[in-house]
């Protein structure tokens, strides 16, 4: 069961702070991203880490997504600033993987291995889902207002993606936190 008893209110009051990082706590995100990183071989449970990390610090919230061996492509983490949040998001997570489409921005991260931003408009919302009228109820509660995708690149290769999102319609990304996250890719 898909839990939607989350306000707007909650899903804004903590996580991505209300004013952008200092170059010092930018240094300082991205210095323990690398620790994190450098820390455990078992890559599910860093980027787990990792997407939980930027989720407090940068975004309102978070999905890490791979594309497995055979190309099929999974959702390796989920990480939201509010618990009830976080709940909704891992359940929406479960249900909908990411999309294989040829417009999906999965696909389009993979291909090209360039970090891109887009604002979610409800036609971009109604695409994305696919005319799923769930899951553009369940979108429409984790109110995405903007999205960075970063590619993340090992040895040279593009295995997926980091989605960080905003949920602030007043403040979205600006170019430093743009540079920041696709420093974390």
């Amino acid at each position: 069961m898909i839990h939607t008893d989350v306000s707007p209110t909650e899903s804004r009051s903590r996580g991505r702070p209300a004013r952008p990082l200092t170059a010092g706590e930018a240094s300082e995100l991205l210095a323990e991203a690398a620790a994190i990183l450098a820390s455990s071989l078992d890559y599910q449970t860093t980027l787990q880490s990792v997407a939980e990390l930027t989720a407090e610090r940068l975004a309102c919230y978070c999905l890490v997504d791979v594309a497995e061996q055979d190309g099929e492509p999974r959702r390796l983490a989920t990480a939201h600033a509010a618990p009830r949040q976080a709940r909704l998001l891992a359940e929406t997570a479960q249900r909908y993987p990411p999309d294989l489409r040829q417009d999906s921005p999965f696909l389009e991260v993979l291909g090209q291995g360039e970090a891109k931003q887009i604002t979610v408009t409800d036609e971009w919302l109604r695409t994305i889902t696919n005319g799923d009228r769930a899951y553009l109820r369940l979108m429409r509660r984790l109110a995405p207002r903007q999205y960075i995708l970063i590619p993340l690149i090992a040895r040279g290769h593009t295995l997926g993606s980091l989605w960080l999102a905003s949920t602030y319609s007043d403040r979205p990304f600006d170019d430093t936190e743009f540079t920041l996250a696709r420093d974390l890719g």
